[in-house]
């Protein structure tokens, strides 16, 4: 049996006092808890009720736990801060909405965090259940499983290959160099939240 945790990171006290998510990292770490998660939203809307609605991939029955006006740290950042405090625990994104992050730029802020932390990241990901975050990102909230098989392609490809290029309708690079790779054999291990 493994344990995870999600991280306190939804603060909605005074993001001032923000180092106990630290402390709480430390802490996890030191009683060996197998693994840290991070929630990652980007923006709120007010239409929270998607949260219920398993059609946009909401629970039946769930809420939003803090509005809109939630604190919510972006989790890559937060778990690169995290891979500096700890030396065990395996750090994961539950989930993460990694269609809203440009592939390229993604490939590189994991696999950062995966060398820092000596090959402890787990990307959780998923495609989230509000369309006021991909309205902000100037993305098609319908469209976000293809983005999000789009983004899992490319970042694959660069953790994968030497010398990679891509040709798509959203993307078109050839011959690039992205250095360095995870640590882990293979690239990363996704997962869903459930694991």
């Amino acid at each position: 049996m493994r344990l995870s945790v999600s991280l306190p990171s939804n603060l909605t006290q005074d993001v001032a006092n923000w180092r106990y998510v630290l402390d709480f990292a430390r802490a996890c770490d030191e009683a060996g808890v197998d693994r840290i998660m991070a929630p990652d939203h980007i923006v709120f809307g007010e239409q929270l009720d998607a949260y219920g609605n398993p059609a946009l991939g909401g629970l039946v029955g769930g809420s939003q736990p803090t509005g809109p006006d939630g604190n919510y740290f972006e989790p890559m950042s937060l778990l690169a801060a995290l891979s500096g405090v700890t030396t065990q625990i395996r750090l994961g994104t539950g989930i993460l909405l990694a269609a809203l992050r440009r592939p390229v730029v993604l490939a590189k802020s994991a696999v950062t965090i995966d060398v820092l932390s000596g090959g402890r990241l787990d990307l959780g990901v998923g495609i989230g259940w509000q369309r006021e975050e991909y309205v902000a990102a100037g993305l098609n909230f319908k469209a976000r499983g293809r983005l999000l098989d789009h983004t899992l392609e490319v970042c694959q490809l660069l953790w994968r290959e030497k010398r990679a290029s891509y040709e798509s309708q959203d993307l078109t690079f050839s011959n690039i160099h992205a250095m360095p790779k995870p640590l882990q054999e293979g690239g990363y291990r996704f997962g869903s939240a459930a694991e």
